[in-house]
């Protein structure tokens, strides 16, 4: 009994697997339809993005990408660093992300290699994982 019902799921996801439409760049997308397929080619597929972020450097194929975007990241903190994009929810994890991450000072070197980091803790973090000892 149970072999049949695995049977006819196999050949139904077969069938239809093979009335999709797949995209003939071999990105690995595929559509129900031909209209959905053909706005992939148009609009998507090896298509550089068009529409640029005011607020960043996120870049989309669609205009309602970029509105989705912009609504979803509109109440939020953006790090003045323009090579960065980083977002935060509250101004107090972007002044620790200023601080600790983005430009802060690199006071704690390693004394094995040349390496340095701007917090003690990740300084032994890296001590511990690649030089495999503990101060």
């Amino acid at each position: 009994m149970y072999k049949g019902i695995f049977t006819k799921n196999i050949l139904h996801n077969n069938i239809l697997r093979n009335r999709r439409h797949l995209c003939p760049n071999g990105c690995g997308r595929h559509y129900k339809r031909r209209c959905h397929m053909n706005h992939h080619l148009k609009f998507e597929c090896g298509v550089q993005a068009r529409f640029k972020c005011p607020y960043c450097f996120k870049m989309t194929n669609q205009k309602s990408n970029l509105k989705t975007h912009i609504r979803e990241n509109q109440d939020r903190f953006i790090c003045p660093n323009n090579m960065c994009c980083r977002t935060y929810k509250f101004k107090r994890n972007l002044s620790s992300h200023l601080k600790l991450e983005c430009g802060g000072q690199k006071g704690f070197n390693c004394s094995i290699c040349p390496k340095a980091f701007s917090q003690k803790v990740i300084l032994k973090k890296h001590l511990a994982q690649i030089h495999n000892c503990i101060e």
